[in-house]
């Protein structure tokens, strides 16, 4: 059974990028400190771009520094598809760092593969100090793409078949793993699968080479971390009705309202969900004609036992985790006392929607 991956969930994609960098600059401040040098590979690809001009940013010596890449598309030098302009522009022109681009500008020749392996083997002297991957949607890493012969050479270099309109050249997984340390930095919703797919060990994926002993982590945000929320099934006959207001002590008025207006979506045949909260008053009406009219206000009590008793509500409050009650328990229409809590407005997209 494979090793469990570590994995780091941040909110989003910047607190992402700050975390590999934290990751990038301490792989390269223990390297200087034992051996006076540092080399590290990094990948290209939308998701690392914001990293680049962030890691320039620290404060390190970059004479020291020497920045390989993880893999390359075959492009003319200075096309935009290169992975190695973006790292040249944002990262190793600003800091002076000593950057060892791969040699894809030309002609797709397997010698190249092989000068950048002996170059790689010169400049790190046998130890690269940190690489960092990224993971396609696909499950790739590197330019280690599903079904290419790249996945099982055991060159350090070689060149890969056609992906994506490019032939590319990359680091294969038996160097990959031989780096001190190995950071893995994936975001957004369309990654989620392919994340679950690592962190279950599925071999089908060619990420899944990538070793999970030693310092290696994988860092991603919750979109590309989270389960897709369930689709609800179509209800075409039922419209769902969620009131969100707030009131205090001083202003019960407020809370009536909400509840005036759940009433009169109980009347109109929605499912009624009914929040109310203690700092600001969203109220939603599905649309049930000009001439149906609010009742007046009523004792909050109610018209609580009114909407319930005509449809499914929902009261929430902040005594609820106190009461040791659940999101699972809230969905099932527990109906709790209180005057304070928040929880987003939510409309069929067949009612209409009013602010208040």
């Amino acid at each position: 059974m494979a090793a469990e991956l570590p994995v780091e969930v941040l909110p989003d994609a910047p607190a992402v990028t700050d975390r590999v960098v934290d990751v990038i600059v301490e792989a390269i401040g223990r390297a200087i400190m034992r051996r006076g040098r540092a080399v590290i590979a990094l990948s290209g690809g939308r998701t690392p771009k914001p990293m680049y001009s962030r890691l320039a940013a620290a404060s390190l010596d970059w004479s020291r520094v020497h920045v390989l890449q993880v893999d390359e598309r075959f492009a003319p030098d200075g096309d935009p598809a290169r992975n190695w302009e973006a790292i040249r522009r944002d990262l190793v022109e600003p800091t002076g760092a000593n950057g060892h681009p791969m040699p894809t500008g030309g002609s797709v020749e397997e010698a190249q593969a092989t000068a950048y392996a002996a170059l790689v083997d010169h400049v790190a002297e046998g130890t690269i100090d940190l690489v960092h991957l990224g993971l396609g949607d696909d499950g790739h890493t590197a330019s280690l793409v599903p079904g290419d012969a790249a996945l099982d050479a055991t060159d350090p270099v070689v060149l890969t078949g056609e992906y994506q309109g490019h032939r590319r050249m990359t680091m294969t997984a038996p160097l990959l793993n031989a780096a001190t340390t190995i950071v893995i930095e994936v975001v957004g919703e369309a990654k989620r699968t392919a994340v679950q797919r690592l962190l279950a060990g599925d071999t089908g994926i060619p990420a899944h080479l990538i070793r999970r002993e030693g310092d290696v982590r994988l860092v991603v945000d919750r979109a590309a971390a989270s389960a897709p929320a369930p689709v609800p099934a179509p209800q075409p006959t039922s419209r769902l009705l969620v009131v969100k207001a707030t009131h205090g002590p001083d202003d019960p008025e407020r809370a009536n309202l909400a509840c005036n207006v759940a009433a009169v979506g109980v009347a109109a045949g929605a499912e009624v969900h009914l929040f109310l909260a203690a700092d600001g008053v969203r109220l939603a009406l599905p649309d049930v004609g000009a001439d149906m009219a609010l009742p007046e206000a009523a004792p909050i009590e109610d018209l609580l036992d009114v909407v319930y008793a005509g449809g499914r509500v929902i009261v929430c409050t902040p005594c609820a985790t106190r009461r040791g009650l659940s999101q699972a328990d809230l969905r099932e229409g527990t109906l709790l006392g209180g005057s304070a809590g928040f929880v987003e407005l939510a409309l069929r997209p067949d009612s209409t929607t009013l602010v208040y």
